[in-house]
């Protein structure tokens, strides 16, 4: 579990959650609040991991260019530094790495690419993500954000799943999917410079066709099970079975939308 953008008002009321059911996390943390900026020295000393995400997750302000880039980071680091006293090694750049927003920002339409380089040079890792319910968009349905992690963690053997603390349908949402979670078995790990990472990749053109062709496949031929009996689940059950089929169709939709991104990324 990644949350990021925070710490923020609902940031301590997670980490209580996270204490409750025995579970460490990993936060890309900015200084969006600076108010509840404290909260990071509580994260650390309850083991979960604190990574550099941005001092102000304003677009235009640290995608301008490499100095303005390095000058938000640097400012995050040492802030961080100042809180824990520990050189944090974790990275996760702000919209991802696979971001196109920054295009609007930058003169510069290669600085991404010359950005993970540099990051790595520095001896940082960088985490993408692979699971991503949309609960800083439009997805503000603790219920629906639980299934949708549920869900999309069942189809792979290993997930990031981005979250945000800053929301506080989030962290509603939180007792359900760790129960959820936990009863299925599943294990939770901090992230640090030497875990498995997600990176984004540049598609081709044929890729994003055979996405295109994912999503638009009849959803009749999936089939929706219970996470607790393993039952399938009838579409006249319509709250749940909508709940369920959405977490797989963001996935599908998560996969569309990075395809694109890259692509656009090589022109």
């Amino acid at each position: 579990l990644t949350f990021d953008d925070g710490p923020g008002p609902y940031t301590e009321e997670l980490l209580d959650i996270l204490k409750e059911y025995d579970v460490r996390a990993t936060f890309f943390v900015t200084y969006q609040f600076p108010e509840y900026f404290y909260l990071i020295k509580r994260m650390y000393k309850e083991g979960h991991s604190v990574g550099i995400h941005t001092y102000s997750h304003r677009y235009g302000r640290c995608y301008r260019d490499s100095a303005s880039f390095f000058k938000d980071f640097n400012r995050i680091k040492r802030l961080i530094y100042d809180e824990i006293g520990v050189d944090v090694k974790i990275y996760r750049f702000p919209g991802g790495s696979s971001n196109i927003v920054y295009r609007k920002c930058s003169k510069d339409g290669e600085l991404m690419k010359k950005l993970i380089p540099s990051i790595r040079n520095m001896g940082y890792q960088y985490f993408d993500w692979n699971v991503c319910p949309g609960d800083a968009m439009d997805v503000t349905k603790s219920k629906t954000i639980a299934c949708s992690v549920v869900s999309e963690c069942g189809l792979r053997n290993k997930s990031i799943v981005l979250l945000h603390d800053t929301q506080k349908h989030t962290v509603k949402a939180m007792k359900d999917i760790l129960s959820q979670m936990l009863e299925q078995k599943y294990k939770f790990r901090t992230l640090k410079k030497e875990s498995y990472t997600v990176h984004f990749k540049l598609d081709t053109t044929k890729k994003i066709k055979q996405n295109i062709d994912t999503i638009q496949k009849d959803t009749t031929s999936i089939v929706i099970t219970d996470s607790t009996s393993n039952v399938p689940i009838k579409k006249d059950n319509d709250s749940l079975y909508r709940a369920k089929i959405q977490g797989v169709q963001q996935t599908l939709f998560q996969q569309l939308t990075s395809s694109f991104a890259h692509f656009f990324e090589s022109f």
